[in-house]
Protein backbone atom coordinates (compact mmCIF):
# COMPACT_ATOMS: atom_id res chain seq x y z
CA UNK A 1 0.00 0.00 0.00
CA UNK A 2 1.06 3.47 -0.85
CA UNK A 3 1.25 6.23 1.32
CA UNK A 4 1.39 9.95 0.91
CA UNK A 5 1.41 13.19 2.28
CA UNK A 6 0.71 16.52 1.67
CA UNK A 7 -1.50 19.73 2.13
CA UNK A 8 -5.29 20.59 1.43
CA UNK A 9 -6.03 24.55 0.97
CA UNK A 10 -8.66 25.52 3.00
CA UNK A 11 -9.19 28.52 1.32
CA UNK A 12 -9.46 26.77 -2.03
CA UNK A 13 -12.41 24.72 -0.09
CA UNK A 14 -13.74 27.50 1.64
CA UNK A 15 -14.44 28.79 -1.92
CA UNK A 16 -15.62 25.48 -2.79
CA UNK A 17 -18.14 25.58 -0.07
CA UNK A 18 -19.36 29.29 -1.18
CA UNK A 19 -20.00 28.78 -5.04
CA UNK A 20 -20.91 25.10 -4.84
CA UNK A 21 -22.75 24.26 -1.84
CA UNK A 22 -24.50 21.74 -3.47
CA UNK A 23 -20.82 19.40 -3.24
CA UNK A 24 -21.05 19.89 0.81
CA UNK A 25 -22.70 17.29 2.78
CA UNK A 26 -24.18 18.60 6.05
CA UNK A 27 -24.61 15.25 8.34
CA UNK A 28 -26.22 14.89 11.88
CA UNK A 29 -24.93 11.89 14.42
CA UNK A 30 -26.95 10.13 16.76
CA UNK A 31 -25.11 12.39 19.30
CA UNK A 32 -26.67 15.55 18.04
CA UNK A 33 -23.97 17.29 16.02
CA UNK A 34 -23.59 17.93 12.81
CA UNK A 35 -20.93 18.18 10.49
CA UNK A 36 -19.69 19.18 6.83
CA UNK A 37 -18.35 16.87 4.12
CA UNK A 38 -17.19 17.34 0.51
CA UNK A 39 -16.61 13.94 -1.11
CA UNK A 40 -12.76 14.07 -2.77
CA UNK A 41 -10.70 11.92 -5.28
CA UNK A 42 -6.86 11.58 -5.22
CA UNK A 43 -5.42 11.30 -8.81
CA UNK A 44 -2.10 10.13 -9.40
CA UNK A 45 -0.37 12.61 -11.76
CA UNK A 46 1.27 11.34 -14.89
CA UNK A 47 4.53 12.72 -13.65
CA UNK A 48 5.51 14.40 -10.62
CA UNK A 49 5.94 18.03 -10.77
CA UNK A 50 8.46 20.69 -9.77
CA UNK A 51 8.15 20.43 -6.48
CA UNK A 52 8.15 16.19 -6.12
CA UNK A 53 4.19 15.82 -5.67
CA UNK A 54 3.15 12.60 -7.18
CA UNK A 55 -0.58 12.98 -6.65
CA UNK A 56 -3.37 15.73 -6.38
CA UNK A 57 -7.08 15.77 -4.51
CA UNK A 58 -9.93 16.92 -5.77
CA UNK A 59 -13.75 17.23 -4.71
CA UNK A 60 -15.52 14.93 -6.22
CA UNK A 61 -17.98 16.17 -9.17
CA UNK A 62 -19.85 13.96 -11.58
CA UNK A 63 -19.14 14.90 -15.12
CA UNK A 64 -23.03 15.85 -15.72
CA UNK A 65 -22.49 18.09 -12.77
CA UNK A 66 -18.95 19.64 -13.84
CA UNK A 67 -18.77 23.16 -14.64
CA UNK A 68 -16.59 24.38 -17.51
CA UNK A 69 -13.97 26.93 -16.21
CA UNK A 70 -13.97 25.74 -12.59
CA UNK A 71 -10.82 24.65 -10.80
CA UNK A 72 -11.85 21.69 -8.20
CA UNK A 73 -8.32 21.08 -7.23
CA UNK A 74 -7.78 21.35 -3.35
CA UNK A 75 -4.55 19.84 -2.93
CA UNK A 76 -1.29 17.99 -3.44
CA UNK A 77 0.35 14.41 -2.04
CA UNK A 78 3.99 13.18 -1.99
CA UNK A 79 4.91 9.48 -2.39
CA UNK A 80 6.10 9.06 1.55
CA UNK A 81 8.19 5.81 3.00
CA UNK A 82 7.94 4.80 6.47
CA UNK A 83 11.59 6.58 7.50
CA UNK A 84 10.50 9.91 5.52
CA UNK A 85 8.98 12.49 7.25
CA UNK A 86 7.01 15.62 5.84
CA UNK A 87 9.94 18.26 4.20
CA UNK A 88 7.76 21.12 4.81
CA UNK A 89 5.95 21.89 7.88
CA UNK A 90 4.09 25.40 7.88
CA UNK A 91 2.95 27.07 10.94
CA UNK A 92 -0.72 27.89 11.05
CA UNK A 93 -0.97 31.69 10.87
CA UNK A 94 -1.93 32.79 14.58
CA UNK A 95 -3.96 35.71 12.78
CA UNK A 96 -6.36 34.03 10.89
CA UNK A 97 -10.22 32.85 12.11
CA UNK A 98 -10.55 29.38 10.27
CA UNK A 99 -14.25 29.60 10.56
CA UNK A 100 -14.51 33.25 8.79
CA UNK A 101 -12.14 32.25 5.86
CA UNK A 102 -13.83 29.37 5.34
CA UNK A 103 -17.52 30.57 6.00
CA UNK A 104 -18.17 26.99 8.19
Amino acid sequence: MKTHYGQISLTKLGEIKKKHPELIKEVKFKDGHTELFINIEIHDKKKPDKFGNTAFIKASVSREAEKEGVDYFVGDLKKATYNEQPTQNFPAPSSVDYDEELGF
